[in-house]
């Protein structure tokens, strides 16, 4: 049977480095379950690293319980290199390039009129003529001097920006295998679930996959080739037949939703590797707790 959300004092509240949980004495092995716990004895209730992922534990573990949600979840680090002060700098350069170039343009304007001026004596047109050829060399040596720092600039900012499409790719990969090696573990190694998943890429199709796959599991325990029957079904049909424990039904019913959301609902992209990631650690602690 399914647990009715239980609404007696079930609040949290957060600061800005920890969450505070107050919920029912006889609750505590659920805020247990969440790793990081300190238990204060005078206000009688659970301390929390402010975390995304304590968020997301607490949500998952008591978002039904809670009377109302007065916490936020932390905004996670981009994990890129900055690159603003290489892009002010080779701007300032720009700037200089186009001011430098300006006076020079203006020198040999100056220099054109003064050549063609008929009304000047010869000694004084040479006179002139000499000034400004010294400060046609005097720009052209400042431009001499500013195009290989300018080239050397874009440069280093174009290997910058290569540096940085490369970690990104990198920590993606890094963070799927690190999250299959959890995975891996955590299911004891299992056979079925290690194969599935190692040809599983985390991206937006993996949470329709994994629900494709526990509805196959789900039909092989429930002894059904119904294929009219949805996912809502089978999970329904395992927990009348007793075959699903209450923990094990929480997280199939989170890989249904989330993968409900993720195929038929528009969402926000910034939100989208959290979901997959969610699906797929539901899955890995849903697995262990299905019949062998």
């Amino acid at each position: 049977m399914n647990r009715q959300p239980m609404k007696r004092a079930f609040t949290t509240w957060e600061s800005e480095t920890e969450y505070f949980l107050k919920i029912p004495f006889d609750q505590k092995d659920r805020a247990k379950s969440i790793s990081g716990y300190r238990w204060d004895t005078e206000q009688k209730c659970w301390f929390y690293p402010r975390t995304a992922r304590i968020y997301d534990s607490i949500i998952s573990e008591f978002g039904d319980d809670l009377v109302s949600i007065e916490i936020t979840r932390p905004s996670a680090p981009t994990g890129k290199y900055p690159i603003v002060n290489l892009k002010a700098e080779n701007q300032k350069l720009k700037d200089e390039l186009g001011r430098l170039n300006k006076i020079l343009a203006e020198k040999e304007n100056i220099l054109k009129i003064i050549t063609n001026e008929k009304d000047h004596s010869k000694t004084s047109i040479e006179s002139e003529n000499k000034t400004l050829q010294i400060a046609l060399q005097t720009v052209k040596g400042q431009l001499d001097d500013v195009m290989p720092k300018y080239e050397l600039l874009q440069n280093q900012l174009k290997e910058k920006e290569n540096e940085i499409s490369k970690l990104n790719k990198g920590e993606s990969g890094k963070i799927d295998q690190q999250l299959k090696q959890i995975a891996r573990y955590s299911t004891g190694n299992d056979r079925d679930f290690c194969n599935f998943i190692d040809k599983l890429p985390l991206d937006r199709s993996a949470p329709i996959e994994i629900a494709k796959h526990l509805e196959n599991t789900l039909r092989k325990l429930l002894s059904t080739n119904d294929r009219n029957l949805s996912l809502h079904d089978l999970i329904t049909q395992a927990r009348d037949a007793e075959i699903l424990t209450e923990e094990a039904i929480q997280l199939a019913h989170l890989i249904r939703r989330h993968r409900n959301i993720l195929a038929h609902e528009k969402i926000d992209i910034k939100t989208q590797p959290a979901r997959v990631i969610l699906v797929f650690i539901s899955a890995t602690l849903l697995w262990p707790l299905l019949p062998e």
